[in-house]
Formats: C-alpha cells, sequence, structure tokens
C-alpha cells in the first residue's frame, strides 16, 4: 500500500516540481519594429536603438543585473541589418569571425551549426575567449528574414557558469519571434 501511494502520488510530485525548479520565468516583455522577446525579471534592457553602422542598428541590449562588483553579467544583444545579403548565413558568420579571430588571437571555436529563430533560419557559432580576466563564451547567430535582410543575436555568457546561464539565454532566444 506505501509503495503504490509513493509511485502513484509522491512520485509525480517530485517529478513535477524538479520539472519546474529547472524551468526559466520570463516575466519581462520587449517589442519593437524588427522583433519581441521575453525575459527575466534579474535582467534588464541597459540600451536601446543605437546606430553601429550604415544600415544597422544595435536594437537591444539586455544583460543580468548587478549583483555585485566582480561577476560577469550574462547578456544578449541584438542588431537588425537593413542590408540585404543573398549569401547564406553560413558565409557572413565565417567572415564575422575572421574579423573576431584577428581581434582575439586566442579565441577557440566550439561549434557552427544551423538554426531557426523566431521562424527565420540561419547559423550559430559558439567560440570561447579570454577578455579582461574573465573566461567567455560566446554564442552568435545570424539568421536572415524572407527579405534577405538579416538579424544578428549575441550571447555572451561566462564560461564557469555557461550551464546555468545557458538555460536562461537559451529561453530567451527561444522567446524570440521575428517580425518578417
Amino acid at each position: 500500500m506505501i509503495r503504490l501511494f509513493l509511485m502513484q502520488v509522491l512520485l509525480p510530485l517530485c517529478l513535477c516540481a524538479l520539472a519546474q525548479g529547472n524551468s526559466v520565468r520570463l516575466e519581462m516583455q520587449y517589442s519593437n519594429e524588427h522583433f519581441s522577446l521575453s525575459y527575466p525579471a534579474s535582467w534588464e534592457v541597459v540600451g536601446e536603438e543605437l546606430p553601429v553602422q550604415a544600415n544597422s542598428v544595435m536594437s537591444l541590449i539586455i544583460m543580468q543585473k548587478q549583483m555585485n562588483d566582480y561577476d560577469f553579467r550574462p547578456n544578449i544583444n541584438i542588431i537588425c541589418s537593413g542590408k540585404k545579403i543573398n549569401q547564406p548565413t553560413t558565409e557572413i558568420y565565417k567572415r564575422n569571425l575572421q574579423r573576431l579571430k584577428s581581434n582575439i588571437p586566442q579565441m577557440r571555436i566550439i561549434s557552427l551549426t544551423d538554426v531557426s529563430v523566431g521562424g527565420c533560419n540561419g547559423t550559430r557559432g559558439e567560440v570561447e575567449y579570454v577578455r579582461e580576466g574573465y573566461k567567455l563564451r560566446m554564442l552568435q547567430y545570424f539568421v536572415k528574414k524572407p527579405d534577405n535582410t538579416y538579424l544578428v543575436i549575441t550571447t555572451t555568457l561566462d564560461a564557469n557558469y555557461v550551464s546555468a546561464q545557458q538555460k536562461i539565454s537559451d529561453a530567451i532566444i527561444n522567446s524570440i519571434k521575428i517580425r518578417k
């Protein structure tokens, strides 16, 4: 009888609690003419609509709220380019990677994969490097809209806490809806 109670009542409750403990709550919303996304209340918007170069705007910079004066704050920024490109996103990412490697020679490439973000297809690259004493993991998503304009979504995480921080950044990335 006790075994039946454990199997039918307590085990499902425990599994449910574990599943809820691993979920990321995205209570805050951000939206502009290019995309929308959700993010946790422990993060904040730190920049919007900043010109980057001709035809490109840093539409959004969000990062974890500051907890102390020494931890790296994981962040996500999204650049929207009005420039139309015909090349595959893999080629665009590889050109960007060459530029990054010239600025950060010790950068280690981890992966390059095809992805879909917000209903648009693209390329995701993952690299690791050290900057200002922090070992960082950067995930960059180059996604192309149907009109051949594109978004560059960059997530930068502390490589020492990547498993926990990436759960949050993945949840944010998965919440993105790109306006076509």
